[in-house]
């Protein structure tokens, strides 16, 4: 009788257990910002955001509304492994305020982030032959400002504020996006999306950069199964 009690003893325990687990679902936000990005021809809009906690490959949808009510969009994308995303559109509502949101499916439940609002200002046309004109010269000695950018602008795993960097007057950034060693490679793949996406949308120029370490040998072919390991 003893045994057959403790039996649904453990069985009631394992089944509570069970059900006041919270789901992914229960557990997870999705944020989002948006932004117009420069660009020599069109208006486009950048709308980018985090899925907390991370997952890798989750389908993000983007809503509008205009009018009052919320209508889907054809504008998706998927997260990357460290829950950022970005999506790049093409505005057709000019000087109008529009509002929009990202909306996913966590396991069966359907999350939605913050609403957030723009107003599309129309750009002014400039030639292919005078991009240089979108690049404001503010930096030292008047030369374009810009700057580098790895984990170590992250401390405490803080957020890079690229906006009031735009404002300051940087125009550029190389962001570091591989490494050598496994440990800092994996760090630098953990800020390279989200920094890309949010310098991007605060209308700042990036490009990227590998930091190697070169093998210590003067044997070719050993310089070069690094250099292919590392490529």
């Amino acid at each position: 009788m003893k045994r057959i009690f403790s039996w649904i003893t453990i069985f009631s325990l394992i089944t509570l257990f069970i059900h006041t687990q919270p789901s992914n679902a229960a557990t997870s936000t999705l944020k989002l910002a948006i932004s117009q990005t420069p660009s020599s021809s069109e208006s486009l809009v950048t709308l980018y955001g985090t899925l907390k906690p991370a997952k890798s490959g989750t389908e993000i949808k983007i809503q509008i509304n205009t009018d009052g009510s919320w209508k889907a969009t054809r504008f998706k994308t998927k997260s990357t492994r460290v829950g950022t995303y970005k999506v790049v559109a093409l505005a057709t509502a000019l000087d109008a305020q529009v509002k929009y949101r990202a909306t996913a499916y966590v396991g069966k439940k359907r999350i939605y982030s913050n609403i957030r609002s723009i107003t599309i200002q129309q750009l002014p046309e400039i030639s292919s032959e005078n991009q240089e004109a979108f690049i404001d010269a503010m930096g030292p000695g008047s030369r374009i400002h810009g700057a580098d950018i790895s984990r170590w602008q992250h401390p405490n795993d803080k957020t890079i504020d690229f906006a009031t960097m735009y404002a300051a007057g940087l125009r550029f950034v190389i962001i570091k996006a591989s490494d050598t060693r496994d440990d800092a490679d994996a760090l630098s793949l953990k800020y390279l999306s989200m920094d890309h996406s949010a310098a991007q949308a605060a209308g700042i120029y990036t490009g990227f950069y590998h930091y190697a370490i070169l093998p210590d040998t003067n044997v070719p072919a050993e310089i070069i199964k690094d250099a292919q390991a590392q490529a």
